[in-house]
């Protein structure tokens, strides 16, 4: 299970202009309990990148 500063630091990511980071967040927030709504939500990200890993995160 991850910390509570790591499900913020990727919270937080979110937001990135930045693809990678936000397709890092993601595959972060797969690994913590409660998040499906912010995984759907990058679902509909304009980068494929964002998108699959998202849609791998929801799967998990």
């Amino acid at each position: 299970m991850i910390a509570g500063h790591q499900v913020a630091f990727f919270l937080r990511e979110l937001g990135s202009p930045e693809p990678a980071r936000r397709a890092a967040a993601a595959k972060g927030l797969s690994e913590a309990p409660g998040h499906v709504t912010e995984l759907v939500a990058l679902t509909a990200d304009p980068v494929p990148q964002v998108r699959a890993a998202a849609a791998l995160g929801l799967g998990r």
